[in-house]
């Protein structure tokens, strides 16, 4: 993102939608080959594997330098294959462990979110240190981080856990076979979609307020820097905490009655810091908490609803519906400012309309949920 932003103005401002629209949109391509794989596959091996890729693409890159652009793509091919066998992986482990899955995908989501935050402050820190050996220090990092996620994957087996075990082209076939179950399921397909726009919001706000601040105070790569580490850290750190305060609903049922809430909330807060002289933290905060607090029911609600034997091509139809979502609002985004056709404020009046948009559809869906949650007594736990 720092060296996207090292040009002109518009370039700053469309610096982060273009890293993540790199950073998704391959990945979308990979969905079949993700679904066949994690479904059909030991998940324990499938998570090995796709960090053993991501750490030999970073090994390759550092060792050449220079084409940060193939890195990126690198990376998010491996990540393509690791994040839905990580989330296939939550019921089973759930049910080991005799947790609610709601407290488990809360913790997970948190912690994602907590360390993707930490990830971008080590980037920052490692930047201003000198080389170890030749190498710069950010690299040494980066290699030491898929060392650890190769050697932290392989502990993870759980007995409730059931691949389907299918040659490699039944395997694939049957990843279209059950993206069409899904397809035909309204109690999957609906939380799926709704997915797909809260992540490409929520990605595209986080960029709409760091070209906000840039906007409104200027400064160079150091600036840019700066903007991208405050608001990321202030969104992720409300992500993870409104993922946390989700898990303490006990029925899932009721959580649903919190997306209504969470995208009113978003749609208010982003419409505030538009019309605002600065980007005030809070807001980046209360974004994240908001968005925490949608993303948790309607994952849960997701997971539920997937048949036990489909959860690895559907956990990787959730993460190409949401790389699609976040990669081609990125897409848009990124085009509409390098061109100066829309400023840091209109992305942000966009993406207030486009979130009271989704509020509306959430509150007319989910009214009677909201009364449910209401009326609970023993609702919390």
């Amino acid at each position: 993102m720092l060296l996207a932003a090292a040009g002109s103005p518009a370039e700053r401002e469309s610096a982060w939608h273009l890293v993540m629209a790199l950073f998704m949109l391959p990945a979308v391509l990979m969905a079949p080959l993700a679904g066949a794989v994690g479904n059909s596959l030991p998940r324990r091996a499938v998570l090995a594997g796709s960090a053993a890729f991501a750490l030999a693409a970073m090994l390759a890159f550092g060792l050449h330098g220079g084409a940060w652009h193939l890195a990126v793509v690198l990376v998010a091919l491996g990540s393509a294959v690791f994040v839905p066998a990580r989330f296939a992986l939550l019921p089973a482990a759930a049910t080991d462990a005799g947790w609610p899955l709601m407290r488990v995908a809360a913790w997970i989501e948190g912690g994602a979110v907590l360390a993707m935050a930490s990830g971008m402050v080590l980037a920052g820190v490692l930047a201003t240190v000198g080389p170890w050996g030749g190498v710069p220090a950010t690299l040494w990092a980066l290699w030491l981080l898929g060392l650890l996620c190769l050697v932290a994957s392989w502990p993870a087996r759980f007995a409730a856990d059931r691949p389907r075990p299918q040659a490699p082209g039944a395997a694939l076939r049957g990843f279209f076979t059950d993206l069409r179950r899904i397809a035909a399921d309204r109690g999957a397909l609906v939380p799926l979609l709704a997915l797909a726009a809260l992540r490409g919001l929520a990605a595209a706000a986080v960029g709409a307020l760091i070209a906000a601040v840039l906007d409104r105070e200027g400064g160079g790569p150091q600036a840019a820097y700066a903007a991208l580490l405050s608001v990321a850290l202030l969104s992720m750190a409300g992500a993870g905490a409104g993922s946390a305060l989700a898990g303490l609903l006990r029925d899932r049922g009721r959580a649903l009655a919190l997306v209504p809430f969470g995208a009113s909330g978003i749609a208010a807060a982003l419409l505030a810091v538009a019309q605002a002289p600065t980007v005030p933290p809070s807001a980046c905060l209360v974004v994240g908490l908001l968005g925490g607090l949608v993303n948790v029911p309607l994952l849960v609600a997701y997971q539920s609803a997937v048949p036990a034997d489909a959860r690895g091509n559907g956990m990787a139809i959730l993460n190409a519906a949401g790389y699609l979502g976040i990669g081609m609002l990125a897409l848009a985004m990124a085009a509409l400012s390098a061109s100066a056709t829309l400023s840091a404020t209109g992305q942000l009046v966009v993406l207030a309309a486009l979130a009271g948009a989704g509020a509306a559809v959430a509150w007319w869906r989910l009214l009677p949920r909201v009364r449910d949650l209401l009326r609970g007594r023993r609702a919390w736990s």
